[in-house]
């Protein structure tokens, strides 16, 4: 029965990556810049922005819920999630949202440079996401 939970744990993870990776490509679907003027992009980088947000909240959440005083985010509790990858995803995750968020508010083109360094920077939760998912194999083959 504990096999199967932390199986479950894993596919759980393992989803979520997947859906960090899919929304992180979807952030810029439809923002063309190519020979528009400003307002013909103002839709492309409203969507951008919101977009951008909606990732680094969710990830930000993410991080921040592997932060339980407990640290027994995984089924079993027996699985402890590094501390320091939870710290390091919730300090980026305080950054790129309060940055989107500012972009989201503000909607202007003035700021769009500022949110595709965000928008790289952010790439790093989906780095962290799968060294938490080789952690949990890695941890799983040596029980």
């Amino acid at each position: 029965m504990i096999n199967k939970e932390q199986s479950i744990g894993i596919e759980f993870e393992i989803l979520k990556l997947v859906f960090f990776i899919v929304t992180y490509f979807l952030i810029t679907d439809g923002l063309n810049v190519s020979g528009l003027n400003n307002s013909e992009l103002e839709p492309s980088y409203s969507s951008f922005y919101n977009t951008l947000f909606i990732f680094s909240a969710s990830t930000w959440v993410d991080y921040l819920s592997a932060m339980r005083i407990d640290k027994r985010r995984y089924y079993d509790g027996k699985y402890e999630t590094n501390p320091y990858v939870s710290i390091l995803g919730s300090i980026i995750g305080i950054f790129t949202v309060s940055i989107s968020m500012y972009c989201v508010c503000e909607k202007g083109a003035d700021f769009f440079n500022v949110a595709v360094v965000i928008y790289y920077v952010s790439l790093i939760f989906i780095f962290l996401k799968a060294f938490v998912i080789t952690d949990m194999i890695l941890y799983k083959i040596g029980d």
